[in-house]
């Protein structure tokens, strides 16, 4: 079952999503990123034409002094890119945690619609990373283990036209 966009002519054919429920800890080099484990999710557009939009939404907390950051990835291939010059390439807010306390969970959401021209299988997945090397966690606060909540990341496949 498709779902019309209301005077846009196009429709939402399906749509995949997957939530953790866990939190996830990383620690990173300088720029870098790593996949937040189990938060990928799989598509295969019935047309290449269709378009994807992604949407991501998970929390930062901080065990790090550096800039929480997060970027989709599909396949091998950074989508949504920052502007050129930036040296992190996030598709989503970052934050500088020194700002704030252990005890604040920062919301970061992404959206990015996804021009991919293909009818093979898509595996988008997230990655999170800093500016500094060091620890950084998602889908909690920083400091300790309460408060978590769920990360997903949901792609919807969009008729093109």
């Amino acid at each position: 079952m498709s779902v019309s966009l209301y005077g846009s002519g196009q429709t939402v054919i399906q749509v995949q999503s997957t939530t953790v429920t866990t939190s996830f800890s990383a620690s990173v080099g300088n720029n870098s990123f790593t996949n937040f484990t189990g938060l990928s999710v799989s598509i295969t557009p019935q047309s290449t034409t269709s378009k994807i939009l992604i949407i991501v939404n998970t929390v930062s907390g901080s065990s790090s002094t550096g800039t929480a950051a997060i970027q989709v990835l599909r396949g091998s291939t950074v989508v949504g890119n920052g502007t050129s010059g930036v040296s992190i390439n996030a598709i989503s807010a970052s934050w500088a945690p020194n700002s704030f306390s252990n005890y604040t969970q920062i919301p970061m959401v992404a959206q990015f619609l996804d021009s991919p021209a293909t009818t093979s299988s898509l595996t988008y997945q997230l990655q999170v990373g800093g500016d500094t090397g060091g620890s950084y966690v998602f889908g909690r606060r920083g400091v300790d283990t309460n408060w978590g909540t769920s990360s997903t990341i949901t792609v919807m496949e969009i008729s093109g036209s």
